[in-house]
């Protein structure tokens, strides 16, 4: 995606990030911690999620209707965008950098993305 942000603010109470594109929209982004990214990217969370997510008769033949059996055949990564939202993609580190952030820092380590909306759809919710 070729999208250049122009400006990005961090919202501490609820680790969120908005960040502006120079095409006039917004792109909304939850912020985790390494620990926090840690703690959910495991296979109980994968198994739990693809239970919630696909009904048994849509596993795939090849592992005989069980959910772990399929969950132990993601790798690390493939788990990790199954349980993080990471479909938008983008320069994560920009991002931190225009809002004044550590892109380094353990504690804004991962995203995930939220919405994306109009700059003025943002102004009318930040504004309610």
């Amino acid at each position: 995606m070729d999208v250049k942000f122009i400006k990005a603010q961090y919202n501490e109470g609820d680790r969120t990030m908005v960040a502006w594109t120079d095409e006039g929209r917004v792109e909304l982004f939850y912020v985790y911690s390494q620990e926090e990214y840690d703690d959910r990217v495991t296979f109980d969370n994968l198994v739990e999620y693809l239970r919630d997510s696909v009904r048994e008769d849509e596993i795939p033949e090849q592992f005989d209707g069980s959910y772990e059996k399929w969950a132990d055949a993601f790798s690390y990564s493939d788990m990790a965008s199954v349980l993080f939202d990471d479909s938008y993609c983008c320069e994560w580190s920009d991002i931190c950098l225009l809002a004044g952030l550590d892109p380094y820092d353990d504690n804004n380590a991962y995203l995930e993305w939220a919405a994306s909306m109009p700059e003025s759809a943002w102004n009318e919710r930040a504004a309610a």
